[in-house]
């Protein structure tokens, strides 16, 4: 029993451990999220300066503008 028990906890104690990586980015000014990618099922540290947010999200919103200008109701062509 005690021979499981080890390991486990091993295997807890890793998994709070911070990322070094992650709170070096920090302390220069990045910004760190946990993300998903869509098709997996593991999350990864994305790590991105506050300009490259801004203009992914302003990316965004020019596609989400795009696809709302392609999808409004037109009059049926004969």
């Amino acid at each position: 029993m005690k021979a499981l028990l080890i390991p486990a906890f091993a295997v807890m104690l890793g998994a709070c451990a911070s990322d070094p990586a992650q709170e070096a980015a920090a302390s220069d000014g990045t910004v760190c999220t946990r993300e998903t990618p869509i098709g997996s099922n593991f999350r990864e540290t994305k790590c991105r300066t506050a300009a490259q947010v801004a203009q992914d999200k302003a990316d965004a919103e020019r596609v989400k503008e795009g696809i709302r200008q392609s999808t409004t109701m037109r009059p049926a062509t004969q």
